[in-house]
Order: structure tokens, then sequence, then C-alpha cells
């Protein structure tokens, strides 16, 4: 069999909680990418839910791309719980309805439309893998879940085959909820035509630093980076600048560092496409991420694989890494960030490109679609041969 074709005679249904739509174009855009790279090996149909307070009726939008179908489900809201129930489950059967001979499901995000890949197992009768990529199950976060959604952790729990997790840390936060389900480490891929370094990249004449996230206050922690250059600047420090980019509003972000006068350091950017993000990490000299708490940080991954230096706290894929690959700083600690900052632009630090791009490697499509292919290919065999 000619390998290009390899398992594509099998059907894959992708769910998933996050995925692009008219009104969050940019939201679970990887989930996509996702989809489309299973779908080089792969028949893949995404089926997605996504609700209007604006619709009276049910509005069906399909798109074909090669081996991938994706199917747009725009549905009523509802006024309460009962009716986003009926309105959101009325919304799958429409569109499972368009949907044959399902070999695999795999269900992404848990929250908050989960409940989905339960209803999507008993509709298709096979096996069902999840993988999960939010940060809901981080221990601060866990603790608010209302009944409701314990409830669908419980169905979940009881009907999944697999668990898929995109590290090891949040592997070890999902596990207490899942002890019956075997959980496998699938890390986020990063296209590495686009994601790569610039053979003759022009110099700065001020150093460049770089920060890119949905700036989400609980998570990322963009107060605690603006504080750092603050500090920065109260060390005497002025050759420097600050580009944020994010998809989200960041209007507050603005007035925050107009009030604190640091408009001459620190500007934003965005929304941008996604294909224009390489264009700001290969213009960068330094990547910050000073988050609180990552279950990935897929921007890391694609500023190894352009092979830039990144200063960064061990949240993620980026525990226990190399100071030639990534400098660490202490979670919340906006002093520490600054005095590292700080030794950059001095040139204190030392970052080998080499073995940045070398680490990156592992994030590459090839890599990371062999790996599923070993999970996929073991459900796909146990449903073939019973």
């Amino acid at each position: 069999m000619n390998k290009s074709m390899e398992g594509s005679n099998k059907h894959i249904l992708f769910l998933s909680s996050w995925y692009p739509t008219r009104r969050k174009p940019f939201l679970g855009n990887f989930i996509q990418r996702q989809a489309k790279l299973i779908s080089e090996k792969y028949k893949v149909t995404v089926l997605h839910l996504a609700s209007n307070a604006n619709l009276d009726q049910i509005e069906i939008e399909i798109k074909e791309d090669g081996n991938l179908s994706e199917i747009m489900v725009y549905h009523p809201k509802g006024s309460n719980i009962l009716t986003k129930y009926i309105n959101m489950k009325r919304a799958f059967k429409r569109g499972a309805k368009l949907v044959k001979n399902v070999d695999l499901i795999q269900g992404n995000v848990i929250f908050p439309k989960g409940i989905q890949f339960v209803w999507a197992k008993k509709w298709f009768k096979c096996p069902l893998i999840v993988m999960e990529h939010s940060s809901f199950f981080y221990k601060k976060t866990i603790k608010d879940l209302n009944e409701q959604e314990r409830m669908t952790l419980r169905n979940i729990a009881k009907n999944v085959d697999q668990i898929l997790t995109v590290s090891s840390v949040l592997k070890n936060d999902i596990a207490p909820f899942f002890p019956y389900a075997p959980i496998n480490i699938i890390p986020n891929h990063i296209d590495t035509t686009i994601f790569k370094p610039l053979e003759n990249k022009k110099n700065n004449s001020i150093t460049e630093f770089l920060h890119i996230s949905t700036l989400d206050e609980k998570y990322k922690n963009p107060k605690g980076i603006i504080n750092a250059v603050k500090v920065l600047l109260s060390l005497g420090k002025t050759n420097f600048h600050l580009t944020i980019v994010s998809d989200e509003p960041y209007d507050n972000w603005l007035q925050y560092v107009s009030q604190n006068n640091l408009s001459e350091y620190i500007s934003f950017k965005g929304p941008v496409n996604w294909e224009a993000i390489p264009l700001f990490l290969n213009e960068a000299d330094c990547f910050v991420l000073f988050s609180n708490y990552e279950t990935f940080s897929i921007v890391l991954a694609e500023a190894w694989s352009c092979g830039i230096p990144t200063i960064r706290t061990p949240v993620g894929i980026a525990s226990n890494i190399d100071n030639q690959i990534s400098k660490t700083v202490e979670i919340g600690n906006s002093f520490n960030l600054a005095n590292i900052m700080n030794d950059f632009l001095e040139n204190k630090l030392s970052f080998n490109q080499e073995k940045i791009i070398k680490h990156a490697k592992q994030f590459s499509e090839s890599y990371v679609l062999e790996e599923y292919k070993k999970i996929i290919n073991t459900f796909l065999n146990i449903k073939h041969h019973s």
C-alpha cells in the first residue's frame, strides 16, 4: 500500500468544545490544524456545534478540503440550562445524521461541550478518544466546577477508551479524574514550513522582546510582564522594546501601560492571522513567556522552531529545559523576570540556536503524526478485527 494512503479509508470523527466559528475565528484554531494534519493519513470529519443567541433555527455549513470535511452546526442558544442542553442535543442529532461510517471518535477539550463526546459514542457505537488541551484541570480551577460539569466528567470517564494530553503536566493534573482510562501524551504540532529560522535575520537597533498570548490574567500574567518592564526601566535600561501580540481584546492592558508611562516601550498588535506569527517571532530578539500555568504553550514551541532565545516560567512543555535552550524565571516574580531580561540586554545569557532548533523537532508535523498513528491504529485495528 502507498504510505501516503495508509489508513485513508478509515474515518475519524472530530468533536471539540473549541473550534473556529463565524463569531470566534481564532478559537481552537490549533485543533483545526490538528484535524488537517490527521487528514493526511485518514478521512476526518469535524462536527462542531456553535450556539448563537440571534438564531431562531439551526443553520448548517459544510466545507470540504481534501480528506477533511467540516460540518458547522449553528443553533439557537437557549435562555437557561435546560433549553441550552435541548438545543445543543438537537443540533448534535442534525449534524450526526450527516456523518456516516465512523470508525473512531476524537473529542477535544472537555469543557464546556464534552457531553457531546458521550452522545457520539452511543450514536456511532465506536471507540472514543478524548484529548485535553485546556487549563480547566489546573488545581486552582478544577475546584470551582459546578455539579453539571462534574456530571459531564463522570459520564466521559465511564465511556472514554483513551485519554490524550499535550504534556506531562496536564497528564498529572487530569489523571485523578480518569483512574481507569489509559493516558498518553501527544504534543501539539508546529508547522515547520513557516516556523523556521531566517537565514539573513536583520539586526534590531534596540533589543526587541516579544510576548504572544490570550492575555488571560489568571494564567498568562500579562500584568507581571508589564511590571517587569517598569522594573527594567528603573534599572536604567531604555534600549529595548516589548511587542505584545494577542487575538483577544487588550484595551485594559493598553490603559495599564499608559497609566504607568510605558507606552514608549510596550506596544500591542492583533488580532493577526496565525500565518503572520512567524513574522513577529523572526523580528524578535527574545520571546518572553511569564505564565502561571500552561498545559503546553504552542507559542513557545513555535519560538524554539524559529531558533530564537526564550525566557519563560517552568510551565507546560517548559519544565527542566537546558538554559542554553530557554532561560527559567520564577512564576509570578516580576523582579526576577526583569533581572533576567536585563541579563539578556547585557549579553550575559548564552543560547545555542542549534540546540534550540533540535529541541523543537519533537513538535514537528512528522513526529506528532507518527505518535498519533500509533494510538489511532490500535483502535482501528481493534474495531477492524472485532
